[in-house]
């Protein structure tokens, strides 16, 4: 088993935005494993750096979500997003986007196991190295973790079977726009 940390290639990736100003866009933009459907479709969104090339997942501006393509919307991924949480539209002038608001947030990192950074006073901050309890894994691959609900997306793949799981399926299908960083293997 191998649990990696989702993150969306900043660089190599569109970023697309409401267009809304002031603190109301928090409430777009930040993603803490409630759901968001009742409000959603309030917002009209646009590409914030349009000369980038697209890729099949593009930037929220925070690691907190996933926006993904039509192509990957109609794929064989995506009953594997739609079992991690609410999928939200966004339509674009000529391009429909859709986010995955990650709903499942399971209580399965091993805390005394895990490597925490320290303040002077012993007070916990950054996981340096994470330990999880796999027999608590869901049917979803994809998930968060309390602890780090607002910020960090992960997803486990179960090496006897990658081709079933979110990892595996999303490199064989040849998507673009993730990158995938091992934070743990039993």
């Amino acid at each position: 088993m191998k649990v990696y940390k989702i993150d969306i290639d900043q660089n190599e990736t569109q970023l697309i935005l409401p267009d809304i100003e002031g603190l109301d866009i928090l409430k777009y933009k930040v993603f803490d494993g409630k759901k968001k459907a009742e409000f959603w479709n309030d917002a009209i969104w646009y590409i914030f750096n349009p000369t980038i090339d697209a890729t099949n997942f593009i930037s929220l501006g925070l690691p907190n979500a996933l926006v993904f393509d039509q192509k990957v919307y109609d794929s064989d991924l995506y009953p594997m997003l739609e079992r991690a949480g609410e999928i939200l539209s966004i339509r674009l002038k000529n391009k429909n986007y859709y986010v995955l608001n990650i709903t499942e947030v399971i209580n399965v990192l091993d805390d005394e196991k895990t490597t925490w950074e320290t303040t002077t006073d012993n007070t916990k901050g950054d996981i340096l190295k994470y330990h999880f309890f796999t027999h608590r894994f869901t049917n979803s691959s994809l998930f968060k973790i309390p602890e780090t609900h607002t910020t960090e997306i992960f997803a486990y793949s179960n090496s006897i079977i990658q081709e079933e799981d979110f990892y595996g399926i999303y490199h064989k299908l040849n998507f673009t726009g993730l990158l995938f960083n091992e934070v743990y293997s039993d």
